[in-house]
């Protein structure tokens, strides 16, 4: 058999191939994810890590205000790139901003961590 690309196969045992529907008021849903967001883990993760363990560990050594903007930021930079690939066209100065503005925010990133 020969590769056709794409992801490699993954063994049978660690696909997910089974869904679950859960309900949750609005307290525990926004509480869900307000601690997804500021573990910067995904959602599956930290509900199995809750079941599995019988509690969900956060990190609290950045302020939660602080990883709502990083996500802003981040929000931001992927409407300039699909904004960017659907004109195809950018000027110099266009690109100059936005390295200019990459580096600022991973310097800040860096300074932060």
């Amino acid at each position: 058999m020969t590769f056709k690309g794409g992801a490699p196969r993954k063994e049978e045992d660690l696909k997910l191939k089974y869904r679950m529907k859960l309900n949750f008021n609005l307290e525990e849903f926004n509480l869900i994810k307000s601690k997804s967001l500021y573990s910067n883990k995904i959602l599956k993760d930290i509900i199995l890590q809750a079941i599995l363990n019988n509690s969900i560990n956060i990190s609290t050594d950045k302020d939660p205000k602080y990883n709502q903007e990083l996500n802003k930021i981040g929000i931001n930079l992927n409407q300039i790139v699909k904004k960017a690939n659907s004109i195809k066209e950018l000027s110099n100065s266009d690109i100059q901003k936005m390295i200019y503005l990459m580096d600022v925010i991973q310097k800040k990133i860096l300074h932060d961590s």
